[in-house]
């Protein structure tokens, strides 16, 4: 905030920050996909922290860094160039469960000044310092993935774990030889992979696929693992909207033809420059599945 000019300019922004951070923070830690995995340890005039699960605190930073964008356009929109309207944010990753807490805090404030010292609007993450639309990019490919995988389970070579009946994401494979036959499949909250083979390689038979061996195997071990557990749909993030998407053709699904889900940027979705035959209707703009999650699960902890 060097460029602010006077002391009411500064005590304006200040207000300001301390308002959307005990605002915002607390909101988005109350949320189903944070509840009980993130914990607020403070938030200050202009900054704050918080602990748990790694992969709930990325999610967190993420959605926290796209409503601080926000922020700033509707309420800073009066003062010129990029001073008080970047973010910077930083993660430690415990060594190992009886790390001390204040070993990873204290290492958590020296990323944070590498983040800084970067004068970019970023995070530093894993070891990287990321500005945040490198993340985003990243994180929208990821997602991406998790649909073509989710793809395999309902229509593809992996459907033997459709039976399971919850939304699983996965991938069959086999070698060329008919030696090893795998599945690699996870919902939101357990990841698991079966493998089928000899310790000594040797020829499983004719077909022998990792849709036909390893794929009932996973399928009778998720029926077990979720057994009580309430559907959990993959959560579609910020900057992707669903539309429905011929599976055939993968052109815009048609009034009463056959049709998916798929996430896309807007902009970049089928058929966004052709115009629709006579009596087809393009459905658009759907919003983002929201999950119904089970009783969220313990993680390593990380601290920002």
């Amino acid at each position: 905030m060097r460029r602010l000019q006077t002391i009411e300019e500064h005590v304006q922004v200040s207000v300001l920050y301390k308002h959307f951070f005990a605002g915002e923070l607390e909101v988005l830690c109350s949320m189903p996909e944070f509840w009980r995995k993130v914990t607020i340890l403070y938030s200050g005039g202009d900054d704050f922290a918080v602990y748990g699960s790694w992969d709930a605190l990325i999610l967190l930073a993420r959605e926290l860094q796209r409503l601080f964008q926000r922020f700033t356009e509707e309420n800073l929109k009066d003062f010129t160039g990029a001073e008080a309207k970047t973010i910077s944010m930083a993660m430690a990753l415990a060594s190992d469960p009886d790390a001390a807490f204040a070993t990873v805090y204290e290492q958590a404030g020296r990323n944070l000044d590498l983040a800084k010292s970067a004068d970019k609007d970023c995070i530093y993450l894993l070891g990287r310092v990321l500005e945040w639309k490198r993340l985003a990019d990243a994180a929208e490919l990821k997602d991406t993935i998790v649909q073509m995988m989710e793809g395999v389970v309902q229509r593809g070579t992996g459907t033997a774990v459709k039976a399971v009946g919850k939304p699983i994401a996965g991938k069959t494979g086999t070698t060329n030889d008919w030696q090893d036959a795998w599945f690699v499949g996870f919902t939101p909250d357990i990841a698991a992979g079966v493998f089928v083979g000899y310790d000594d390689p040797a020829f499983l038979g004719s077909d022998e696929t990792g849709g036909h061996l390893a794929a009932p195997i996973f399928r009778d071990f998720m029926m077990v693992a979720l057994k009580d557990a309430p559907p959990t749909e993959f959560r579609t993030p910020p900057g992707l909207r669903m539309y429905r998407v011929n599976p055939e053709t993968g052109e815009p699904a048609g009034a009463g033809g056959p049709a998916i889900w798929e996430g896309y940027k807007p902009g970049t979705e089928p058929g966004k420059d052709k115009r629709p035959a006579p009596g087809d209707q393009i459905v658009q703009g759907v919003t983002a599945r929201v999950p119904v999650r089970a009783t969220p699960a313990s993680g390593t902890g990380g601290l920002y």
